[in-house]
């Protein structure tokens, strides 16, 4: 009986470890050019009117693929349909500005509620580089990209859910009774 219930148990905790697996959009799908908005809202994210997918050229080279994402302005803001714990991407900027490129995480949708992080690359024109925000309370909701007056581009971006409560209890409890098992025998 013990035995079936440590395995229920993990299989449980597989499944729901599963679920809160990080996601990588490369934005090669859509094709280009192609206005994002809620294209990703099944995989958990969601676009202000701001983004746009194009072709990457030498001047705003692709991490990945041969698709990027740009923002038509100056500030342009990424939804979450579902808590995230980090938020890490791939930038182009020809801004030579130190720091050229921002990126905010918020705990409420579009930008509000608590500013949680602040991430920016710190190199010049035409650089790629990766910006993570973290948040170990679990609660961005959305990250608010900006630079210093010129044009940048997205790649890669990747998110990670929270994984839900019930996941961690799974997880410890099937580890406690593993513990507690092997303490008998």
């Amino acid at each position: 009986m013990k035995r079936m219930l440590l395995g229920t148990l993990m299989a449980l905790a597989a499944a729901g470890a599963a679920a809160a697996l990080p996601v990588t959009i490369t934005f090669e799908e859509p094709g280009v050019p192609f206005a994002v908005g809620s294209f990703y809202a099944g995989s958990g994210v969601i676009f202000d009117a701001n983004w746009g997918v194009i072709t990457a050229t030498a001047t705003y080279p692709a991490h990945s693929g041969s698709s990027i994402v740009y923002s038509a302005a100056a500030l342009a803001r990424v939804n979450f349909t579902e808590p995230v714990w980090y938020v890490e991407a791939w930038f182009t900027s020809t801004s030579n500005a130190q720091p050229s490129l921002y990126m905010e995480a918020y705990s409420g949708p579009w930008g509000t509620g608590t500013l949680l992080g602040v991430a920016t690359i710190e190199r010049n024109a035409r650089s790629m580089d990766a910006m993570l925000v973290e948040s170990f309370s679990g609660d961005i909701m959305s990250v608010v990209i900006h630079d210093a007056g010129n044009m940048f581009t997205m790649d890669d971006l990747s998110f990670e859910p929270v994984p839900e409560p019930a996941t961690f209890l799974l997880v410890f409890g099937g580890l406690g009774l593993t513990a507690l098992r092997k303490r008998r025998q």
